[in-house]
């Protein structure tokens, strides 16, 4: 989201009224005024989240930063990380949830086609979730690997070759079906009495999940900017004014 002062009406009214010697101080008071309403701008975006996401995560809650604004540039940006190291940049599922649709798959749905084992899921009644609501990242690896997702090769990596590993793989039976006529999905076989039940740990489905917009992040930066940009830009003008040189 760019963020510059031009076409607030308010604000040419006070610029019509400044000498000259106030005049040249205009682009230091912009940059100043544009670098307080991007810092208001984070803070309502972060402010929202809280309220429409479940539980959101350090990282989600830090995926925002501004490119702030100066005399020789006059606007700033609020943006959301679209880039990130040894991680999915939160660009990856916010986006989504700023504009709705269809959401994109995830590292781990892209292993799964792959395997040719479907291509989207979502967390089942067994699922391990983490503190977050999130399903769990060693979980995950855990059913891919027992699924050979990875391949052999990351099949055998994301096992130990000990007895006590390789007791606890068999111990988690699971296949993907559609068991009595039930949705597609990851099941895992566990021992009941002295038979099994069937327990499902994740849905699968060819189609992506749609989503609704719950986080209107345009709308929120331009009610935000809107609402204050006209007080700051005074505020930072008359900062600027009781240090400016005659």
């Amino acid at each position: 989201m760019r963020i510059e002062m031009k076409g607030i009406e308010t604000l040419h009214r006070v610029l019509d009224k400044l000498s000259d010697v106030q005049q040249r101080q205009v682009p230091f008071a912009t940059a100043k005024a544009l670098n307080s309403l991007a810092e208001r701008i984070r803070m309502g975006e972060r402010a929202v989240m809280r309220q429409r996401f479940d539980r959101p995560t350090g990282y989600t809650m830090d995926s925002m930063y501004i490119r702030y604004a100066s005399k020789s540039k006059q606007y700033a940006e609020v943006k959301i990380k679209d880039s990130a190291y040894k991680a999915a940049p939160a660009a990856n599922w916010l986006n989504t949830e700023i504009v709705g649709g269809p959401r994109r798959q995830k590292r781990s749905e892209k292993a799964l086609s792959i395997a040719g084992l479907g291509s989207y899921w979502t967390p089942g009644p067994g699922a391990v979730m983490d503190g977050f609501g999130n399903v769990g990242r060693g979980f995950v690896v855990k059913m891919l690997s027992a699924l050979k997702a990875f391949g052999e090769q990351g099949y055998m990596a994301n096992r130990s070759k000990s007895q006590r590993s390789q007791r606890k793989a068999r111990n988690f039976d699971i296949f993907i079906g559609t068991p009595n006529g039930e949705a597609m999905g990851v099941w895992q076989r566990v021992a009941m009495g002295h038979g099994t039940a069937l327990k499902p740990l994740m849905w699968i489905q060819n189609d992506a999940p749609a989503y609704r917009i719950r986080f209107p992040f345009d709308k929120i930066a331009g009610n935000t900017f809107n609402a204050h940009a006209p007080a700051e830009f005074e505020r930072a003008l008359r900062e600027a004014m009781a240090t400016a040189r005659p």
